[in-house]
C-alpha cells in the first residue's frame, strides 16, 4: 500500500474508529482490483464529447437526448427514474469493451 493510501487511512480511522476497526476501513478503501478496469491501465481510452439519440421507451414516452460534455468531469444529475444510468447503458452497448 502507497505512504499516500495508509495517511488516507489513518485519518479515516482517526475520525471513524468508534465505528469502524482498521481493517474495516482499509476493505472500504482497497482498490488494487479497480486498476484492471481504469481505461489507462490498460491502454484504452474513451472520451465522450457528445451524445445525442432519440426513441421510444416502453411506456410510449418520446426520448430526445442531446448532450454536450466538456473536457475534465461531467455530471450527470437528475431526479431517481430519469435516465441517468440508460445514458451509460447506450455508450455502453455503442462502445463495448
Amino acid at each position: 500500500m502507497s505512504e499516500e493510501l495508509n495517511k488516507i487511512i489513518n485519518k479515516l480511522f482517526e475520525k471513524y474508529s468508534s465505528k469502524l476497526s482498521k481493517n474495516e476501513i482499509i476493505e472500504i478503501v482497497k482498490c488494487d482490483d479497480a486498476y484492471e478496469d481504469m481505461p489507462l491501465s490498460t491502454g484504452k481510452r474513451l472520451i465522450v464529447e457528445f451524445v445525442s439519440f432519440n426513441g421510444i421507451k416502453t411506456n410510449g414516452e418520446q426520448i430526445n437526448y442531446q448532450e454536450k460534455f466538456s473536457s475534465g468531469l461531467n455530471m450527470i444529475i437528475g431526479d431517481n427514474l430519469k435516465g441517468k444510468s440508460t445514458i451509460f447503458k447506450i455508450i455502453n452497448s455503442t462502445f463495448p469493451a
